[in-house]
């Protein structure tokens, strides 16, 4: 086991543990922001033949002129492709059907006047207009996305138009979490207890599922099925001057312990294991340090289990505001708010940068790495940035 671990060594302590699950199958109006666990491939022209961009009315090639009247053509939305159309007939189609063989171009409907079954003169209309060919959209062959990436609406859109109802995602990970705190419970609490509400439970649990994955239990009693989860997280009992109730429960489930503590402030009072094939991560009872924990150790490894790359976005950022903190040996991870500005991306210290704090949580979404030796940042200072629920 190892003792005080810089966060990147723990990272790369738990990622070695973590292999992606196995893929599951799920329709695609289930599938956003899953990620993918095959690729695919365009398997005919898209559209698959000529059709309307529009609702309105087919025209002849003799017929771009805007000479009139032409007789209107009813048919069914089967039939259509297969009709021949004659000089001085116009058909009725909606926007995505196909159209009718002889079709040099749509007028839109609200660019037409009717009259007793005829279409009366229209404008000069050029070749083409309106309509889209085979394979102007994607080209049989063509690689739609790969695999391990995260399902946009547009490349759910795609697959549908592929005529695809169902796709293979990687399996959501479930999550156990449990509270070891014996002051604190996720139950209604009743005044005359003592005990003090689990803020951190939730927490974690809003941040599983931010990250795609599947929140089994939350609890302060340990008596489920480790079989049944993916991870284990457990919150507080991390620091003793002996061996802490995290240690002792990781010792009673037979756990082989990675790492115990990291060099970061805050969240330093954590640790980590494996049962198994199941990652067991001991978070600080500090709501910012459990957080802080949760972004640097927790997110990668979901990240991982679903296929994904397990680094988080890194970028440069000027700090929009003056901030003291108490100089440390290690580095510090300030919350921040971080936004895209005309000059670049700029970020923001939040207020209430205490551990015990959850005030700074309200709104960050970026962690402000701040190295050892600083005690102090100015607005204007470029600085590195994580940015987290990427």
């Amino acid at each position: 086991m190892l003792i005080n671990v810089d966060y990147k060594t723990a990272q790369r302590l738990l990622l070695q543990q973590a292999t992606p699950l196995a893929a599951e199958e799920i329709t695609l109006i289930n599938a956003f922001d899953r990620i993918t666990a095959q690729g695919l491939k365009v398997p005919l022209p898209i559209p698959s033949c000529p059709c309307s961009a529009v609702d309105g009315y087919t025209l002849h090639p003799d017929d771009l002129d805007g000479a009139g009247p032409l007789r209107v053509v009813d048919l069914s939305f089967f039939d259509i492709a297969q009709y021949q159309l004659q000089k001085g007939e116009t058909a009725p189609v909606n926007t995505g059907f196909p159209l009718p063989r002889n079709t040099a171009a749509v007028i839109p409907h609200e660019g037409v006047e009717m009259e007793g079954g005829y279409l009366l003169a229209v404008k000069r209309v050029t070749a083409g207009s309106n309509i889209k060919l085979p394979g102007e959209d994607f080209q049989p062959g063509e690689l739609l996305f790969s695999a391990n990436k995260r399902l946009t609406a547009g490349m759910i859109a795609a697959a549908a138009a592929c005529g695809m109802a169902s796709i293979h995602v990687y399996r959501k990970p479930r999550v156990g979490i449990l509270n070891l705190s014996p002051y604190h419970t996720s139950r209604p609490i009743n005044p005359a207890s003592g005990l003090l509400p689990d803020s951190n439970g939730p927490l974690l649990a809003s941040l599983v599922t931010r990250d795609r994955g599947e929140v089994a239990w939350v609890s302060d009693q340990f008596d489920q099925n480790l079989s049944e989860i993916d991870m284990l997280l457990t919150i507080g009992g991390t620091y003793a001057r002996g061996k802490s109730e995290a240690q002792s429960l990781l010792e009673t489930l037979g756990t082989t312990i990675l790492f115990w503590g990291t060099r970061l402030q805050p969240g330093g009072h954590n640790g980590a294991g494996v049962i198994g094939s199941t990652p067991v991560i001991c978070l600080s009872g500090n709501p910012a340090a459990c957080a802080v924990g949760y972004e640097l150790l927790v997110s990668p490894v979901l990240r991982r289990l679903q296929g994904m790359e397990p680094d988080l976005l890194r970028l440069m950022a000027t700090c929009i505001n003056d901030v003291s903190v108490t100089a440390r040996s290690i580095s510090r991870f300030l919350r921040g708010k971080a936004h895209c500005g005309r000059n670049g991306w700029e970020v923001e210290v939040l207020p209430g940068q205490k551990a015990s704090m959850i005030r700074s949580l309200l709104d960050y979404n970026a962690l402000i790495e701040i190295p050892g030796g600083i005690s102090q940042l100015t607005a204007g200072t470029e600085i590195e940035i994580i940015m987290v629920g990427q």
